[in-house]
């Protein structure tokens, strides 16, 4: 995994008015590679993917933590069994 990136990877999900990025736009943000981003979204710990992509069929991924802040109850609980999260 590419650690050196994690927290900056972190800190733009953090602090973005959208609950979930794009591996793309968080690349386009930070000056980093999309395999860069995609390789620590999938290995770290701190970040779960939606289940469902965006519009474009792209992956959409947040925080652990902004997940379980930001996201009802139920919906987590309906997810927990799931590889990935519900939006």
């Amino acid at each position: 995994m590419d650690i050196e990136h994690l927290d900056e990877i972190r800190e733009a999900i953090v602090n973005s008015k959208y609950k979930w990025r794009t591996a793309t736009a968080l690349a386009k943000e930070l000056g980093l590679s999309e395999e860069q981003v995609t390789e620590v979204l999938e290995t770290s710990d701190f970040f779960v993917m939606a289940r469902n992509p965006n519009s474009k069929g792209k992956a959409l991924y947040t925080t652990s933590k902004r997940y379980q802040g930001e996201t009802p109850f139920w919906r987590r609980f309906l997810a927990a069994g799931a590889n990935s999260v519900a939006e």
